[in-house]
């Protein structure tokens, strides 16, 4: 019995010239050959800055979106740099030397290191940036091979929901990484915004996070209130910052709903596992061959109210009905 191959072949013989169907056949396995497989493994690599709960959202969020996309055909390596600015340098060298068709910054300061590194050789999309200005994007095109996403805080929304709650309160502790440009940012428009709500913001700059619980400290006998936001570091020891202001019974307040959810009484919030998934789109329009020079910025602004009412009884504070009734989401 013959193999079906083979007796497909016959039958082509038997009704043209040998010569030509051996033409055909051969012009045929060439194109075939040069498809690319539906199976192709695609691979993205990503560099976070460290963990902490608003970090790991918007990673989980971009792997989660990406393995719904592409199921199996996708690899995301995933560099931590534990909050080590030593080592994103070297992380962002060997993410380059990689097979990683896209390059992902998470953070402004990984972000920075990866784009001077770059230098545009392969695409490259940051995410989480408060100001990217910072890393010298300054719209489509000025960066190449690059685009990303951004979150926007709201700084009248934040200061007005404070002084809702607290209608006394006069000064606010501001713990602050002097390293971190997008926490700079933020301190500075929060400063200029202050007086405006009859508050003052008096700061204790730190290091590292193990100096965010001494900072705290030392801000506690002077303030109302704690109040930080876009600063990884401070993140990094919310629990310090937290146990300090429990401790004392003075009311946190933050710029994520994750630090909400951990014990900050309010927040106006971005979703950062939606950023998270959004990012993971653009990469995909990128692997399907859209120019990053080409994509804008995406900005996603912080207008989630989340409360936290048993942190807020813990300060000692009744939140306003009005506020509870507006919320996107409250802790109880």
């Amino acid at each position: 019995m013959r193999h079906p191959t083979v007796r497909r072949f016959l039958t082509c013989v038997s009704v043209h010239l040998c010569a030509t169907a051996l033409a055909l056949l051969s012009l045929s396995c060439t194109h075939e050959s040069e498809q690319p497989s539906h199976e192709q493994v695609r691979t993205i690599a990503v560099l976070q800055l460290g963990s902490h709960q608003v970090i790991d959202s918007v990673v989980k969020g971009l792997e989660d979106q990406l393995e719904k996309i592409y199921g199996n055909r996708i690899r995301l390596v995933k560099y931590n740099a534990n909050f080590d600015m030593n080592t994103t340098g070297s992380m962002s060298r060997q993410m380059l030397a990689s097979n990683a068709e896209i390059l992902v910054g998470v953070t402004t300061p990984v972000s920075g290191q990866l784009v001077g590194v770059n230098g545009g050789t392969k695409p490259l999309v940051f995410t989480f940036v408060s100001d990217p200005g910072q890393i010298g994007y300054k719209g489509p095109g000025t960066l190449r091979n690059t685009t990303g996403l951004s979150d926007e805080v709201d700084y009248e929304k934040t200061l007005d929901m404070i002084r809702s709650i607290m209608p006394s309160a006069k000064r606010i502790g501001y713990p602050l990484t002097r390293s971190e440009n997008n926490a700079i940012v933020i301190h500075r428009e929060f400063s200029r915004l202050a007086p405006s709500r009859g508050f003052e913001i008096i700061t204790a700059e730190i290091a590292q996070a193990t100096d965010v619980r001494m900072a705290a400290e030392t801000l506690a006998p002077r303030v109302d209130l704690f109040l930080f936001g876009g600063d990884n570091t401070v993140a990094s020891g919310l629990g310090a910052l937290i146990a300090a202001a429990e401790g004392r019974s003075i009311p946190l307040f933050a710029c994520d709903e994750e630090s909400v959810q951990n014990g900050a009484v309010g927040a106006y919030s971005v979703d950062y596992a939606a950023m998270g998934r959004r990012t993971a789109e653009v990469c995909s329009m990128i692997l399907g061959g859209a120019d990053p020079e080409r994509i804008p910025l995406e900005v996603f602004v912080a207008n989630r109210l989340i409360l936290n009412k048993k942190a807020a009884q813990k300060a000692r504070l009744s939140v306003p009905q009005e506020l509870l009734t507006k919320a996107h989401r409250v802790v109880e």
